[in-house]
C-alpha cells in the first residue's frame, strides 16, 4: 500500500499544534510555607488574630489534624524538599546560617528536581535557607527553573537587608534578594509578603497552560524582625495588646492577606480549577496555652504543625474533611507527586507516606497510614551523664533522640536543638501527648518497656543518620566581599555530587551559636 507522506506530515503537524495549545489536565501544584507561625495564631484555632483566607482554605480543603514539623526552619524545609527525615540529611542540629559553608547535600534530589523530570515548570519564590555557600547549592541548581527570593532565614521586611553577628568579625551585613539571573537591588520598600505574592501573580498570569506548574512559595512571615504595615496593626487597637503583640498580630493578618492575593491570582489566571495547594508552618511557636515549648523544642509547642491541602483538584466528597492519623512534613513530597500523576521516584528511599488516596476519592482500607515518626537522631548532641535508671536498651541515653508512636512520644537526651536538660539527672522521658498535651507527666517509669522499645528503634536507625553538618563559619561569607549581597562565597571543588561526607572532626565547637539563647537565624 502506498503511503501518502505529505498527508502524514500534515496530520503530525496538526496533532502537535493541538497539543501545543491544549491546556494540560495534570494539576498545578502550589506549596506554601509560613515561617514561625504557631497553630494557635489562626482565628480558626481560637486566636484573636484575623486569618480569614487561611481559615477558608483549611475549612474547604483537607486538614491534617495530627501533623508534625521539625522545631526550626532548615530541618523542616529539607524534609519537605526530599521527603526524608532530617537526620538522614545532616540537617538535624540547627538552622543553616549564612556564614557557615553547609547546605542540603547535593546527592539529595529535591521536589523541584522530581517535578521538572516529570514535565512541570518549576518556580520558587521566597525563602530558601538550604545553603548557598557554593553555586551548586542555589535553588536554580536544585531543580527550580526560576527563582525570586532570599537565601537566608530572615531580613528586614522593607529594605531586604540582613545582618549576622560573627564573633571576632563583627556584623556581616548585606542585601538578600535575587533571581536565578543575579542579585536584585530592590528599592520599592514593598512589604515583603506582598512583594512575593505579587511576583507569584505575575508568574501565574504569564504561565503557559499547556505545561503544569509547580510553585514553591516560602514566606518569611512571621519570622522576626517584628514589622508590619500600620493598616494591619491598627486592626488590633483597643484590644489590650502590647506594642509587639499588635505588630505580630498585624504580621499574621498581612500574611493571610498575601495568601488571599495568591489564590486570587490563581483564579484570575485561570489556573485555580486545576490546582492543588498545600499550606504548612515550618515550626511551632510558644504561646496559646495548649502545648508546652516552642521554636527549637521537641515538645509539642515546637513541632505541632498547621497543615492542609486545598483546591478543586481534591475530590468533592473529600473537601471539608480531616485526616486524623499521624502525618509529617516528609509526607508532602510523595503526596503532591502522586497528585501530579508523576511516576518517577527519587534514587534514595523516601520516608514520607502518600496521602493522595485520602483526597482523590479512591481511598480504601488497604492504604497504608503512618503510625510513627522518628523525629530526631543527633549523634553530636550528647548530655553529660546517662539516665541513672539503667534502661535495658541499645540506645545511649545521653544522646538526643525523639520518637513518636501513636499517642506516645519519647524524648531522650536534650529536649531542644540546643543543649538543654529537662532534669538534673534523668535524660529519658515518655509522654502521652493526646491526654497530656502540656507534657507534664512523664510515663517512662510506668511504661518502661515501651520507653525501652522506642529507644531500641532509635538505636536501629542510628547507622542511617548522617553526622550533623555544622562547619566553622567562613569570614569570606561577608557580603562586603561579594558586592554587598549575600551569595556564594566558596569555589566549586567537589568532583562528584555524591561525596558529601561529614564527621565529628568537621563539627564546629568554637562558634556554637546556641548555648546562651534560643537559636533564631
Amino acid at each position: 500500500m502506498k503511503i501518502n507522506r505529505r498527508l502524514l506530515l500534515m496530520t503530525s503537524l496538526v496533532a502537535n499544534a493541538i497539543t501545543a495549545t491544549t491546556p494540560t489536565t495534570r494539576p498545578n501544584v502550589v506549596v506554601i510555607v509560613a515561617d514561625d507561625m504557631g497553630h494557635h495564631d489562626l482565628s480558626s484555632m481560637g486566636s484573636h488574630i484575623q486569618t480569614p483566607n487561611i481559615d477558608r482554605l483549611s475549612t474547604e480543603g483537607v486538614k491534617l489534624d495530627n501533623y508534625y514539623v521539625q522545631p526550626v526552619c532548615s530541618p523542616t524545609r529539607g524534609s519537605l524538599m526530599t521527603g526524608r527525615y532530617p537526620f538522614r540529611l545532616g540537617l538535624q542540629h540547627e538552622n543553616l546560617v549564612g556564614y557557615r559553608p553547609a547546605g542540603l547535600p547535593l546527592e539529595e534530589e529535591t521536589m523541584a528536581d522530581l517535578f521538572r523530570e516529570c514535565g512541570y515548570k518549576t518556580s520558587m519564590i521566597g525563602k530558601w535557607q538550604l545553603g548557598f555557600f557554593k553555586e551548586s547549592y542555589l535553588p536554580w541548581n536544585r531543580g527550580f527553573d526560576e527563582f525570586f527570593g532570599q537565601l537566608l532565614g530572615g531580613q528586614d521586611y522593607y529594605s531586604r537587608k540582613k545582618c549576622l553577628k560573627l564573633r571576632n568579625h563583627g556584623n556581616l551585613c548585606g542585601y538578600d534578594l535575587r533571581t536565578h539571573e543575579g542579585p536584585v537591588r530592590d528599592t520599592s520598600a514593598k512589604y515583603q509578603p506582598f512583594l512575593y505574592a505579587d511576583k507569584a501573580k505575575e508568574k501565574f498570569a504569564a504561565h503557559n497552560k499547556t505545561q503544569p506548574l509547580y510553585m514553591y512559595l516560602a514566606f518569611q512571615s512571621v519570622h522576626r524582625p517584628l514589622q508590619a504595615p500600620a493598616m494591619y496593626t491598627r486592626l488590633y487597637d483597643g484590644q489590650g495588646l502590647t506594642g509587639p503583640q499588635k505588630i505580630f498580630a498585624g504580621m499574621v493578618t498581612a500574611l493571610d492577606a498575601a495568601i488571599g492575593d495568591v489564590v486570587d491570582g490563581l483564579k484570575e489566571s485561570g489556573l485555580w480549577n486545576n490546582t492543588i495547594l498545600f499550606f504548612s508552618n515550618d515550626n511551632g511557636r510558644e504561646g496559646g496555652g495548649r502545648h508546652r515549648g516552642g521554636k527549637n523544642d521537641f515538645y509539642q509547642g515546637g513541632i505541632s504543625g498547621t497543615g492542609f491541602f486545598a483546591g478543586p483538584v481534591i475530590a468533592q466528597s473529600k473537601q471539608g474533611t480531616r485526616l486524623k492519623h499521624l502525618t509529617h512534613i516528609s509526607d508532602v513530597l510523595p503526596t503532591v507527586l502522586a497528585a501530579g500523576q508523576c511516576k518517577n521516584t527519587p534514587e534514595k528511599p523516601i520516608d514520607g507516606f502518600n496521602l493522595w488516596p485520602f483526597m482523590n476519592g479512591q481511598d480504601n482500607e488497604d492504604v497504608k497510614k503512618r503510625r510513627e515518626i522518628p523525629m530526631q537522631i543527633n549523634p553530636h548532641l550528647v548530655l553529660h551523664g546517662h539516665d541513672p535508671r539503667n534502661f535495658n536498651t541499645k540506645w545511649d541515653t545521653r544522646m538526643q533522640g525523639v520518637y513518636i508512636k501513636g499517642d506516645m512520644k519519647l524524648i531522650a537526651g536534650s529536649y531542644s536543638i540546643l543543649r538543654r536538660r529537662e532534669h538534673k539527672s534523668r535524660t529519658v522521658f515518655l509522654y502521652n501527648v493526646t491526654e497530656d498535651s502540656q507534657e507534664n507527666y512523664d510515663l517512662s517509669d510506668q511504661r518502661r518497656s515501651l520507653a525501652e522499645s522506642l529507644m531500641d528503634k532509635l538505636a536501629d536507625l542510628l547507622p542511617e543518620a548522617k553526622y550533623p553538618w555544622h562547619p566553622t563559619p567562613d569570614p569570606k561569607s561577608d557580603p562586603d566581599l561579594n558586592g554587598g549581597f549575600w551569595g556564594p562565597f566558596q569555589e566549586e571543588d567537589l568532583p562528584d555530587k555524591n561525596d558529601t561526607q561529614v564527621t565529628d572532626e568537621d563539627y564546629d565547637t568554637v562558634y556554637p551559636d546556641d548555648e546562651d539563647e534560643p537559636f533564631d537565624q
